[in-house]
């Protein structure tokens, strides 16, 4: 327990993540097509792991709170803005296979994630698999960044 803050401390956390999820929903609601989103997505990918680099980075619960909760903005901003870019990309015909291989893959892809991360935080603890995933993160943000401007 980091940040020995129990039951309650867990509570905030998640309620955190919740909180910038729902940001997230409010702020794609608003947008009326998919103009930008691509670079909205890249953009939020970055911002997802910087925001994970903060949480592993710190034993101040109170900067772990907006840190969960702007991961959870970016996290939600990625996801849909995915599927959105998906669902504007793919012909009418085949959206619904194409959407159900996407959720197959998103799906699967977490919990493989998942079951890496905890068998590597067995031998080096939480902070270091989290840490190197959110560089992977920015890493990505970054090299996908440079392919769209040189597309």
């Amino acid at each position: 327990d980091v940040f020995e803050r129990g039951a309650l401390g867990l509570a905030w956390l998640t309620s955190s993540v919740g909180f910038g999820a729902i940001l997230a929903g409010v702020y794609l609601s608003q947008r009326r097509n998919t103009d930008g989103l691509r670079h909205i997505v890249i953009i939020n990918t970055g911002l997802f792991g910087l925001a994970l680099i903060a949480l592993v980075s710190t034993d101040w619960f109170w900067l772990a709170v907006p840190s969960v909760a702007l991961a959870g903005f970016a996290m939600v901003v990625c996801a849909v803005g995915a599927q959105s870019l998906i669902q504007d990309a793919v012909d009418s015909a085949m959206r619904g296979r194409v959407l159900s291989l996407y959720g197959l893959v998103f799906r699967a892809g977490v919990a493989f994630g998942s079951l890496i991360i905890g068998a590597l935080a067995a031998d080096f603890g939480l902070p270091w698999p989290i840490g190197t995933a959110a560089l992977a993160c920015v890493a990505a943000a970054l090299i996908a960044q440079t392919a769209t401007r040189n597309a």
